[in-house]
């Protein structure tokens, strides 16, 4: 029964990795291109956003930034000393079970592990360094939490308890609105949305500014390092640079880019999409090779093809994906049915012991 459980586990957490894997398979397929170190330097350093302990017991709340190295932040990082306890009751009441050994454990770990104590693993390990805040680690955490507090289910085998349960319950709730009376203070209004065109209008659209305001996706193919102003939407992703015209093609988009090349003398196309590795360039048809597209890139890294010969041409690009994209998705179908067979072969085994 026991290896029938760690079977399904097992299997479980081979989907999940085959399923996420589109997206943590090509973040570290594709650092190598990219300037991801950027992204845990300067302010985004781990370890000089841990959480001092009182932190996580102060009732204040704010809706501000995390600071370096120091307590002032102007963000909640709070468990909630109430629901802390409760955790930790929870957790005692129900201590023989094993299960609740281990999530505890794992809980006030996780608990230390945010805060000043483990300063040195978050400046030294690098898969602690890439979470770039300690406190994200909260979202766990909460779960943790509730998990433990569960164990006060424990407490309905108790008379008093279970005789005068509604009273407990409205002295608990009237306990914990006492203590976070603070947060039911109306503060000045916050407009979110005014707030959010402002940054775009400043950041996202004058750069390449993300959330994590880095620019740790800039392609090292891009020689200057800077990050110019995204295309406008709705103008043209090809441009030609010499005599002629260009004419867009039917199915033509963002996505598969189909023009036709009227080129009266020898010209240079410039595609406005920075290249990464995956992009599938076509020139009447034959495949222009990787090498070449990255040979001859503008100094912001967008691809340019060289027309040697008067048109008419016919230019498709598109990204077909990152390499091997095609052996992780054949993973991912192998997974799908190796998890289908499982279940199949479980049931049928089921049956025939009925």
């Amino acid at each position: 029964m026991r290896l029938a459980f760690y079977a399904r586990i097992s299997l479980a957490i081979c989907l999940a990795l085959a399923l996420s894997s589109p997206y943590w398979w090509t973040v570290f397929q594709m650092r190598e291109h990219v300037y991801l170190d950027w992204a845990f330097q300067g302010y985004f350093q781990a370890a000089k956003h841990t959480v001092a302990l009182h932190q996580l017991f102060d009732r204040t709340w704010g809706l501000g930034t995390s600071t370096i190295d120091s307590s002032q932040d102007t963000i909640s990082f709070q468990l909630g000393a109430l629901h802390f306890i409760l955790a930790t009751v929870g957790a005692f009441l129900c201590r023989e079970v094993k299960i609740f050994r281990v999530v505890y454990f794992l809980y006030i770990a996780l608990i230390l592990l945010m805060t000043p104590f483990a300063e040195m693993l978050w400046a030294n390990i690098e898969l602690f360094k890439m979470i770039q805040f300690p406190w994200r680690l909260l979202s766990v955490i909460a779960v943790l939490q509730v998990m433990c507090a569960a164990g006060l289910v424990k407490l309905s085998n108790y008379r008093l308890v279970k005789e005068k349960r509604s009273l407990f319950i409205f002295l608990f709730l009237a306990i914990v609105v006492s203590w976070h009376s603070n947060q039911f203070i109306k503060g000045p209004p916050l407009d979110a949305e005014k707030e959010l065109l402002l940054w775009q209008s400043k950041e996202r659209f004058e750069s390449f500014e993300n959330f994590s305001g880095a620019n740790e996706y800039l392609p090292k193919v891009v020689p200057t390092k800077i990050a110019i102003r995204p295309r406008v939407s709705g103008s043209s992703m090809l441009h030609l640079e010499g005599l002629g015209e260009l004419k867009s093609l039917e199915n033509n988009s963002d996505y598969k880019i189909r023009w036709e090349v009227h080129n009266l003398a020898p010209a240079q196309l410039r595609i406005e999409q920075i290249y990464f590795p995956g992009w599938k360039v076509l020139l009447n048809g034959e495949s222009i090779a990787p090498e070449e597209l990255a040979g001859n890139l503008t100094e912001y890294g967008m691809m340019t093809i060289a027309l040697a010969t008067p048109g008419p041409f016919l230019l498709e690009a598109y990204y077909e994906g990152p390499p091997g994209w095609q052996v992780r998705n054949a993973i991912i179908v192998i997974a799908l049915m190796a998890v289908g067979g499982f279940a199949l072969w479980e049931r049928k085994t089921h049956s025939n012991r009925q």
